[in-house]
């Protein structure tokens, strides 16, 4: 009789349509928050794969199409300051004098930042330029032995067996063969030893005094810079997670005292005292330094190297081991068409071989690798304070979104907040 009622009212037909309406509006819930899920995981999935391919090799013009894509375009060169040449760019940053090294014989440039596996880089941009020379003037019928001074015109020999000796490395020179010298520097340069037989040495090209040895493998020998923006021209630089090349430079610029150097380097050991005098609460009342074999935790070094960065002068004036390598290669300017990576350094610098026509190069190792790993460096920032990572981000921003790193690979705190 109860249902009677009900039905002879309506109500249940009504009770029905609302249950239906009901179960049809939770799908449509359902079925939106799952679109929604979906579409979340699925970016952040297409945000990780993008990540990993192109930090993975071979993928040049993927990472040059994005930093031409990132850029802001009013920071590239115009087309007048391209035509003037390179000493206008080089009054307003100078530090390109030592970072810029031009092939104009294989219509590359690259562009040297400390930290980078530059050792290897350079000493390869030196070898492809004396192996190019020697050719060209050989092709055009030139007896380099009875026209040495031709020859020394674009390689300084004497400067460069001063340079050696310098650096503990002796090349006879009997003032008759410079093919002789030559081919024995060029196996140095390739293999880091005189010859087969000889040990092993430790090359550092940033020792020798470069530009004055080879006077083409200068950044102010392009005098129309618009040739380096030709289709056919090579811009190339490596580049490497920021946080990671940071605590590498202190590792070994700060966090090795001078009894511990391969060589001696007297500016850093007494950035290193200056970095102790500042912030450590050592006794100084002693007659004994007591920076003089003391070595500053990270954090101190980054609280350092922060200091008067909040403006473009103060960045401007870093030391370049850990200036941003977006402000010491410029590279919104120069829009660098060829860009390796030190993650995978090894394939990258294969086909930088291969472009320079370069087959017999000694690459089981970086020259001057320290052989510490990513966890090594991972470790020197748990203990740094989040205002100090944060800093970091702002002062390295560029670095990281130009060329596709995260600094969740070297912090993840989820506290953090930048």
């Amino acid at each position: 009789m109860f249902l009677n009622y009900f039905y002879f009212h309506g109500y249940l037909q009504k009770c029905k349509q609302y249950y239906i309406f009901g179960v049809f509006f939770l799908s449509c819930l359902i079925v939106i928050q799952f679109h929604q899920s979906f579409s979340i995981i699925n970016q952040k999935l297409d945000s990780f794969l993008l990540i990993k391919e192109i930090n993975s090799p071979f993928n040049y013009e993927k990472r040059s199409k994005i930093l031409d894509n990132t850029c802001n375009h009013s920071n590239t060169l115009s087309s007048d300051m391209k035509i003037s040449g390179s000493m206008n760019l080089i009054r307003t940053y100078p530090w390109l004098h030592s970072a810029i090294f031009p092939v104009q014989s294989q219509s590359l440039m690259y562009c040297a930042i400390p930290k980078i596996a530059s050792k290897t880089l350079v000493s390869l941009m030196i070898y492809v330029y004396i192996r190019d020379t020697i050719d060209n003037l050989t092709k055009n019928g030139t007896d380099l032995d009875r026209n040495r001074n031709q020859v020394e015109k674009l390689i300084n020999i004497p400067k460069l067996i001063k340079e050696l000796k310098k650096n503990g490395i002796s090349i006879p020179d009997n003032g008759e063969s410079i093919i002789s010298l030559i081919e024995t520097y060029l196996h140095l340069l390739r293999f880091e030893s005189i010859n087969d037989k000889s040990p092993s040495l430790f090359l550092n090209p940033w020792r020798f005094s470069l530009k004055d040895v080879f006077p083409n493998v200068h950044f102010t020998s392009l005098t129309n810079l618009s040739s380096v923006f030709s289709p056919e021209f090579t811009r190339a630089l490596f580049v490497r997670h920021p946080f990671e090349r940071l605590a590498s430079a202190y590792k070994e610029r700060i966090g090795t005292l001078a009894k511990d150097r391969i060589q001696a380097e007297p500016h850093y050991d007494n950035v290193r005292k200056m970095i102790c005098r500042r912030y450590s609460r050592l006794n100084f009342i002693e007659r004994n330094d007591p920076c003089t074999d003391y070595i500053p935790s990270f954090e101190h070094f980054v609280q350092y190297i922060l200091t008067g960065t909040e403006t473009t002068f103060g960045i401007s004036r870093m030391d370049t081991h850990w200036q941003p390598f977006t402000v010491v290669c410029q590279v919104c300017k120069f829009q660098y068409n060829f860009i390796g990576k030190y993650e995978t350094f090894n394939e990258d610098f294969d086909l930088l071989l291969k472009r320079v026509n370069v087959t017999d190069w000694k690459i089981e190792k970086r020259r001057g690798a320290s052989g510490h790993k990513t966890k090594d460096y991972q470790q020197l920032y748990l203990s740094l304070p989040d205002d100090s990572i944060c800093r970091l981000k702002r002062l390295y921003n560029d670095d990281f979104q130009l060329f596709n790193y995260r600094i969740e690979d070297y912090v993840n705190r989820t506290t953090l907040k930048c």
